[in-house]
């Protein structure tokens, strides 16, 4: 069954403003930085039950050796929705 993948605006945000912080840091760890949230991505895509509920509806994906968590939700079974790419170094009253 393929799922249709949808990435919500924060998690947009997240991802982008997580990238810069690491291009400013290292040379070529953004590129890595992507290319691992893009193979999750692709996992939760093809098995999007694997990760285990943490909150209500929402799944966590950890994104090691980076510190952090894909939360997402499968909906009616045919969509996922990725809310938050999370900083685990961040207060976690922030989590959604």
């Amino acid at each position: 069954m393929g799922y249709d993948l949808i990435i919500s605006p924060r998690a947009e945000i997240e991802i982008e403003n997580a990238a810069d912080w690491y291009k400013n840091k290292q040379y070529g760890i953004e590129k890595r930085f992507l290319q691992l949230i893009a193979l999750h991505l692709k996992g939760i895509r093809k098995n999007p039950y694997m990760y285990p509920i943490k909150h209500v509806i929402l799944r966590e994906c950890v994104m090691r050796p980076f510190p952090f968590l894909i939360i997402y939700s499968v909906e009616n079974n045919n969509s996922i929705i990725v809310h938050s790419v999370f900083n685990t170094h961040q207060n976690p009253t922030k989590k959604p």
